[in-house]
């Protein structure tokens, strides 16, 4: 068994989640548009699942509901992201390079990569939900044809912490 450290927890676009229940869960709530002097930005905001709880992903972990919920209800630098608008997701998962620090990666967002901002969570049953809103531009405009051409947005959760035997994540 691995020390239980404490978590600190991230939400990045990626498409492991399951596409099914992805798309039963998900919710246009509104396209928005920004007038700039360049022109045009196009947005989109939805409802949509950040995560499963109890369910066994793709690389064998299980979020436990209370574990990942006050992760994020505890830690100051979601909050605060949450706060300033700024706590935001990368479009697939990161390409780790010769050289590179894997977890420093892993934990960072890579701003070109950027795809949408998540204005709030909340839990329904066993999901993580949550609004977001895609950037404008780039992996944004992507993510955003991609909901509204009724193909999932998906999500997969990073955390920094240990696991016990049976996969569960602490």
């Amino acid at each position: 068994m691995m020390k239980s450290e404490k978590i600190k927890y991230y939400l990045i676009n990626e498409t492991t989640a399951d596409e099914e229940l992805t798309l039963r869960h998900h919710e246009i709530l509104s396209e928005n548009v920004t007038d700039t002097l360049n022109g045009k930005l196009w947005t989109l905001t939805w409802k949509q699942v950040l995560q499963s709880f109890g369910v066994r992903n793709w690389n064998s972990r299980v979020y436990d509901k209370d574990i990942v919920v006050k992760a994020l209800d505890t830690n100051p630098l979601i909050q605060n992201d949450i706060k300033s608008k700024a706590w935001c997701g990368e479009y697939g998962h990161p390409i780790i390079e010769k050289g590179m620090n894997e977890l420093a990666r892993q934990m960072t967002i890579f701003p070109p990569n950027m795809c949408w901002r998540i204005n709030k969570y909340w839990v329904e049953g066993n999901l993580l939900m949550g609004e977001v809103t895609s950037v404008s531009g780039g992996y944004g405009d992507i993510l955003r044809n991609r909901v509204l051409t009724s193909l999932p947005a998906m999500s997969s959760s990073r955390a920094i912490g240990g696991v016990d035997k049976s996969g569960h994540v602490l």
